[in-house]
């Protein structure tokens, strides 16, 4: 293939006036590595071997606290119990894991938080398998 994709980045909009506190809460909570962010971007982080881009959400955009059409991510810490527990007493909320999600890996044990600025992050098990095809 003559044009590789070199890195695939995912873009996290956040409020403007909540992107210091974004950053703040994902280098706690994940242990993101801040590093040098493109021209666009207010800040670039590295969680594990992703990079992040937080974003400035435009104007014309508003948050959606009832979807998680923004990003979707599946993390798994040494010890997830403590792992969602970091996050719950950074502001982040513990909620039902329903849907397509429970669907794909039924019997695994994974939690879903909400974090103060709207995104959803799933932590579980990197070695379950997910089903291939839904119920």
């Amino acid at each position: 293939m003559d044009n590789q994709v070199l890195m695939f980045k995912r873009g996290l909009l956040v409020e403007p006036s909540k992107i210091n506190e974004a950053v703040a809460f994902y280098k706690h909570v994940f242990t993101a590595e801040e590093v040098p962010p493109p021209p666009f971007a207010a800040a670039e982080l590295k969680i594990y071997d992703f990079h992040y881009l937080i974003m400035p959400l435009p104007s014309h955009m508003s948050i959606n606290d009832e979807g998680d059409n923004r990003t979707i991510a599946i993390h798994e810490f040494q010890n997830n119990a403590a792992g969602v527990q970091r996050a719950i007493s950074a502001g982040a909320v513990l909620e039902q894991v329903e849907g397509n999600i429970a669907a794909m890996y039924p019997g695994i044990p994974m939690a879903k938080i909400r974090d103060p600025f709207g995104f959803s992050w799933y932590i579980g098990k990197s070695t379950a398998v997910p089903r291939t095809s839904l119920p």
